[in-house]
């Protein structure tokens, strides 16, 4: 893995669904995520995840500051997490984005994070898909934006 971080490329992994398009985000393990065993904390993987959704959303051109200044917040509502191989202090890892779906209200990310193994080999690392829900700032649920559906749909036409 080159050692830059925020590098988007599309691809479709070897570990992922071999339809689905996953933005890729570069970026190095922070000290401040790891515990005392010398490991990323398992509740620490979601701030990764969220960078790489992040990163995904400037990519596509709605980045999460438009959700927020129009009152509104993409809610975790559930959460299917596969930890494979620990993650370790400054180690460059990929962290591949993609919606396999939405909904009116809602909106499914698929998230996979590698890291290099022997031989500059891709190891799976962290696998995650979750379900979130728009939500006000009041926290009434709200619609998704249409110009965000519209985004995701254009993304996924153009494989970005």
């Amino acid at each position: 893995m080159p050692d830059t971080p925020s590098k988007k490329i599309i691809t479709r992994p070897a570990a992922g669904d071999p339809n689905t398009s996953y933005h890729i985000t570069r970026v190095r393990v922070p000290l401040f995520e790891v515990d005392l065993g010398q490991g990323v904390y398992h509740g620490n993987y979601f701030h990764l995840l969220e960078t790489g959704r992040e990163d995904f959303l400037r990519t596509i051109g709605f980045p999460y500051r438009e959700f927020m200044g129009r009152q509104l917040h993409l809610a975790v509502v559930e959460a299917a997490v596969s930890y494979r191989k620990p993650l370790r202090y400054d180690e460059m890892i990929e962290i591949h984005t993609a919606v396999p779906w939405t909904r009116t209200r809602s909106v499914g990310f698929s998230q996979i994070i590698f890291r290099e193994g022997p031989g500059g080999a891709r190891q799976l690392c962290t696998r995650a898909n979750l379900s979130m829900v728009c939500i006000r700032f009041s926290g009434r649920s709200a619609l998704l934006p249409e110009e965000f559906v519209k985004m995701i749909e254009q993304s996924r036409a153009q494989d970005i």
